[in-house]
């Protein structure tokens, strides 16, 4: 049985056991799912990713079009943790539409998504020297 990999853009054949997750691609886990005589891999996304992107654009480490085509890469290809499921669909949604004049995404949303993730936000500055 063949194991491909599914990531964004491209299918690759890939040497990971089609019963385990596979390590960390960018967008979350990968999960083995046997699709007839091979096993597609699909992105699995915990809170734990969520929180990941969210800190990353709030602390600058990526801007707000990268936040926006990751959660559109989510909602196309991603699969959301069973126990949190409702939780990391509304979230990512939320996060796909960020770039859209109409709905934008402020420090409070922010702050309501990480809430929503069971986390609890505060600010810590420091000087640049």
């Amino acid at each position: 049985m063949r194991t491909f990999l599914v990531s964004p853009n491209f299918l690759r054949p890939a040497e990971l056991p089609n019963s385990r997750l596979a390590d960390n691609f960018g967008l979350g886990r990968s999960l083995a799912l046997p699709v007839g005589d091979c096993v597609v891999k699909t992105m699995l996304v915990t809170k734990r990713e969520v929180v990941e992107k969210l800190l990353a654009y709030l602390n600058g480490r990526i801007g707000l079009s990268e936040l926006v085509d990751w959660a559109e890469e989510v909602m196309r290809e991603g699969d959301f943790a069973e126990e949190d499921y409702e939780t990391l669909r509304d979230i990512v949604a939320r996060l796909g539409l960020a770039d859209v004049v109409a709905f934008g995404l402020t420090w409070e949303d922010c702050v309501s998504m990480l809430q929503r993730l069971d986390y609890r936000v505060s600010v810590e500055v420091s000087p640049l020297t």
